[in-house]
């Protein structure tokens, strides 16, 4: 199936509201490259990026191809769809054009390794997640040169179930692009969080439903430098009684960079006892970098707990001040306050592995932008 080859064939609105700050120029040079045939190579190199004590299935994906390294039955299996307009212009030209499709299993841990060179590669994952079983995934996006990485996430999650997800986006260069639509059934749970750096240009949109006592948390930290743009999209809508929900992003950004969030919650009619916030803080390293905060509520019931707040500032005076007058030197004081406010948004990770990787792909993120 050929693929388009033109930025203005993909059908990106020109003019949306939603598509106001991203910057997907950077695309038309990954549309234009012509990655060498990988079917061939040996598996790269995954060491650097494992997590310690990882105990499940490892995959790895080379610019959207899957590179076999034994028996994965059930993970990864050849099924694109033919037409999925209801996912998004990201998400149904995944469906439509990825080689694979990942499927995780109850009650494993799967570590997703994709590893970009040039051109474009879709993935589409897909996490179904039945009654009472439990889904944890990570996903790592390393790689570089005249890329575009596309990712469109499908999560389905039962009743009483758990999908949580991982995401570290630490390709040199290129364009990250993300598409994740779920529907949450009674008491489900849908967890996430991510670790964006690295990459030239990030797109990432999200949209979720939840059920009654449903709970979804998308969690993240940004670490923008140079000029890179950030964007993050993504929409909670609370259709049952009694559900929760939190966006919890920070984001560090120097230099030109410009890191954008547009958070929405949605509480529909007889959506009552819904408990939702979305808490946006961003420090700026430099005068010239740019961040955009936009959360939005929008309730229909009248027994509900929602909140959004956004804080747009650079580092604490008189936290530098105390610090100096302890004996601590001007630059290592200003480490300790931007890593301590990036290792906000991990503390809701429960794997204490997890947990310590995140932070050290964020201290190595912000040696690069400080």
């Amino acid at each position: 199936m050929s693929l388009p080859v033109r930025l203005e064939e993909l059908g990106f609105p020109k003019r949306h509201e939603d598509w106001r700050w991203s910057d997907l120029s950077a695309i038309q040079a990954a549309l234009d490259a012509s990655p060498r045939d990988a079917a061939n190579d040996p598996a790269p190199d995954a060491s650097p990026y494992l997590i310690p004590d990882h105990d499940g299935p490892l995959l790895i994906f080379v610019d959207g191809r899957f590179i076999d390294q034994g028996p994965t039955p059930g993970h990864v299996t050849t099924e694109a769809e033919a037409h999925a307009p209801e996912r998004g212009p990201l998400g149904a030209l995944a469906a439509r054009h990825s080689a694979v499709r990942v499927t995780a299993q109850p009650g494993e841990r799967v570590h997703l390794i994709h590893f970009a060179r040039g051109g474009q590669a879709h993935l589409d994952l897909h996490y179904d997640c039945p009654a009472g079983e439990a889904i944890r995934v990570v996903e790592t996006y390393v790689g570089g040169g005249d890329c575009w990485t596309n990712v469109a996430v499908t999560a389905n999650v039962g009743m009483r179930g758990k999908v949580r997800r991982a995401v570290r986006v630490l390709q040199q260069g290129g364009v990250w692009t993300e598409s994740v639509t779920g529907a949450l059934e009674t008491a489900a749970h849908y967890g996430s969080i991510s670790m964006i750096a690295n990459a030239a240009s990030v797109r990432s949109e999200y949209a979720l439903t939840l059920g009654d006592e449903a709970d979804a948390h998308v969690d993240g930290t940004m670490v923008a430098g140079g000029k890179q743009v950030f964007d993050i999209v993504g929409r909670i809508r609370h259709e049952g009684v009694g559900g929760t929900s939190g966006q919890t992003w920070r984001t560090v950004a120097g230099d030109r960079a410009q890191a954008s969030f547009a958070g929405r919650i949605e509480v529909a009619r007889g959506a009552q006892q819904t408990d939702a916030n979305e808490d946006v803080k961003a420090l700026l390293l430099d005068r010239t970098a740019t961040v955009n905060a936009k959360p939005e509520l929008e309730i229909f019931a009248d027994d509900v707990k929602c909140a959004h707040g956004a804080t747009v500032g650079e580092l604490d005076k008189n936290a530098l001040f105390y610090l100096a007058s302890r004996g601590i030197p001007s630059s290592e004081a200003r480490n300790l306050l931007t890593e301590a406010f990036v290792a906000d948004a991990f503390e809701a990770v429960e794997n204490a592995e997890l947990r310590d990787v995140l932070g050290a792909d964020a201290r190595a993120a912000l040696g690069r932008v400080k």
